[in-house]
């Protein structure tokens, strides 16, 4: 298992899976910078300096109140504040690296980025944790898991549950295309 790469059109390849410990590999991709992503059957992975490094660590944004004293009176403030919670560790199935804020659509949900994956924030969508796809144009994100699509127009702030179209028992595959429209496979 892990990553192979070729060189010469595929003629040759090369095992590239320095640091990934035995995982296997469900995606690849690579960003508009030339960050390359790995997502594993155990979190994110990112190649750096000739090998994959760790790069799901997960924060969750919590308000913290604080009491302080402005011109002798108690004041309260609220701040969102980022807490540790851990690195994402299920089975990551695709990512959407395209924009400024990254995706990536896993086993314990849809998670995302704004600093090119060295943090990362979210978790479960409207009660559902295994996401197969994510895809995002502008603030439009599209995310969908085997029975159901979820449709956020705030880049991923809030999420709406959408049915399935007719005929359809189960997704396997989707994306924005240009202009906006959505497709489902």
């Amino acid at each position: 298992g892990g990553v192979f790469t070729s060189g010469d059109g595929g003629r040759s390849w090369q095992q590239q899976s320095q640091g990934l410990d035995g995982r296997d590999v469900f995606s690849l991709a690579e960003s508009p910078d030339g960050t390359l992503l790995a997502g594993t059957s155990h979190g994110i992975f990112v190649w750096q300096d000739g090998r994959w490094q760790s790069a799901g660590r997960v924060v969750q944004m919590v308000e913290k109140t604080t009491s302080v004293r402005r011109k002798g009176k108690l004041v309260k403030t609220t701040q969102t504040v980022a807490k540790p919670a851990g690195e994402i560790d299920g089975r990551v199935n695709g990512f959407d690296l395209s924009h400024s804020t990254w995706y990536a659509a896993t086993t314990a949900g849809v998670y995302q980025s704004s600093d090119q994956g060295k943090v990362w924030t979210g978790g479960p969508i409207l009660g559902q944790a295994d996401y197969r796809n994510v895809h995002s144009m502008g603030e439009i994100v599209l995310a969908t898991h085997r029975t159901g699509i979820a449709i956020s127009q705030d880049g991923g702030k809030t999420w709406q549950s959408q049915p399935l179209p007719g005929k359809l028992t189960a997704i396997r595959t989707s994306t924005i295309a240009p202009g906006g429209s959505m497709w489902l496979g």
